[in-house]
């Protein structure tokens, strides 16, 4: 389903539990003009040390802000608010303006493609060809959903409370900047930016376990045996890059560094391993995968915001409790 189905579908799909028909047509997600508006200006307001994630945090909260109906919790208005809100926040990455310059609703605010993949990659890049679009779109449908993760977890508490959609979205963003968490593809990509200074992966990896003790994007504690969505995603890279020179080299790179750590340490690679692999073969910016990270669950936790306005509220109050004394504690 994740090679057939785009994001927008998958969300749909996550979203109602109806499989869109026909399997190849994207749904199409406007942005109203106020929402765009302000989310652009939230962007725009930010300084140049504001991370990929910083912005769309910023677009996030503008664009709520910008919505009247956003409280309204029936299932027909929050899907019409999680469409909202992801198209207003990745064109307003896309296409950002100076707090001077105002956006015009007759102003041209999205690319040709205006997909959340093509936005996306012109966010991240505008350089950025055009056959790097899939792999950025089928990494979004990998990374939607992957039921209760911590970020999705915040996420359900946040609507137990009946939180609006945004907030939702907001607590779960607050969990994923973690870096135990949303960026361990960023210390992917760092990792193979290593080696391939280096010239030798088997270097990167025994600086990193100097340090670290241990190597991102490998093991996860729901996959033990292997996680579907790495081969998927990386295979889709590996067709890509293909395509040119430099990107099939920087292929190569990932797969000399899997060739080193299936040898001395045979721990199976995660999704985080194939999304740092694709920012690296790619070029993309440092904190690019992230914010397709984000973006990605964004769909996941409005489709848990969902269930949860139909369950009993406050369903996730915890109890603070304190150990016993033990009469000696050194034993």
């Amino acid at each position: 389903m994740a090679q057939r189905l785009p994001f927008e579908a998958v969300a749909e799909l996550l979203w109602t539990g109806v499989r869109p028909q026909p399997l190849d047509e994207r749904p199409r997600w406007t942005a109203p003009a106020e929402q765009l508006d302000a989310a652009r200006r939230g962007v725009a307001a930010l300084g140049p040390t504001a991370t990929p994630t910083d912005r769309l945090r910023a677009a996030v909260v503008a664009a709520a802000a910008a919505d009247p109906l956003r409280h309204d919790l029936r299932p027909d208005a929050v899907l019409h608010c999680g469409r909202h809100l992801l198209a207003a926040v990745t064109a307003a990455l896309a296409t950002p303006t100076t707090p001077a310059a105002p956006t015009s609703p007759a102003t041209p605010t999205t690319p040709a493609d205006s997909s959340i993949a093509a936005m996306l990659a012109q966010a991240i890049d505008r350089r950025l060809p055009r056959r790097w679009h899939q792999p950025i779109d089928l990494a979004l449908v990998c990374l939607a959903d992957h039921e209760l993760a911590t970020s999705t977890l915040a996420a359900r508490v946040a609507a137990s409370v009946r939180a609006d959609p945004t907030a939702v979205v907001l607590a779960g963003l607050a969990t994923l900047s973690g870096p135990l968490h949303g960026s361990a593809s960023v210390a992917v990509q760092r990792l193979l930016a290593t080696a391939s200074d280096a010239g030798a992966p088997s270097a990167a990896v025994a600086d990193r376990l100097r340090s670290d003790g241990h190597l991102p994007g490998f093991g996860h504690l729901v996959h033990r045996h292997g996680d579907p969505r790495h081969r998927l995603l990386l295979d889709a890279i590996r067709r890509t890059a293909g395509a040119n020179a430099r990107s099939a080299a920087r292929m190569a790179e990932v797969d000399a560094l899997l060739a080193v750590t299936a040898e001395r340490a045979p721990v199976p690679p995660n999704v985080d391993l194939a999304l740092g692999a694709l920012g690296h073969v790619a070029g993309l910016p440092l904190g690019a995968t992230e914010l397709l990270m984000a973006v990605a669950r964004t769909a996941g936790w409005i489709a848990h915001a969902i269930e949860e306005y139909g369950e009993e509220p406050l369903r996730f109050r915890a109890r603070a409790t304190s150990r016993p004394a033990t009469a000696n504690p050194s034993a």
